[in-house]
């Protein structure tokens, strides 16, 4: 037999298989099986709960000092770690200063801030 005639035949078997899988597939009923999960109260985060409100209200969070609050203190908690970061309770953090539109950031209390350069007139 030449190469080509035996690629021919397998190509031929490969979609009458994927034809035969495609059909049993289809037959098989939908399963319906959903899982329920229970969170009780303790278990609760309410920084996730203000991530969630944040992300409902759209682009209003962006204006929004809690939601700003929020992703502050998500930030330092992905970057530390929970451990680290569950110092600043998110419930009773205080409030941070808000973000501009124009790229600035919210203010954080562990990074000093620079101070402003001086201006040259261009008369030197």
């Amino acid at each position: 037999m030449k190469t080509g005639t035996i690629a021919r035949i397998g190509a031929a078997g490969f979609v009458v298989t994927a034809l035969a899988l495609s059909l049993v597939q289809l037959n098989e009923p939908a399963s319906t099986a959903t899982q329920t999960v229970v969170i009780t109260g303790d278990e609760v985060d309410p920084l996730r709960a203000e991530l969630r409100r944040c992300r409902s209200i759209g682009q209003v969070a962006a204006s929004d000092t809690r939601c700003l609050r929020a992703w502050a203190e998500q930030r330092s908690r992905f970057f530390m770690g929970v451990q680290q970061a569950t110092g600043s309770d998110f419930g009773e953090a205080e409030p941070v200063a808000s973000a501009t539109m124009d790229g600035g950031a919210a203010a954080n209390s562990d990074v000093a801030t620079p101070s402003p350069s001086p201006v040259q007139d261009g008369s030197n």
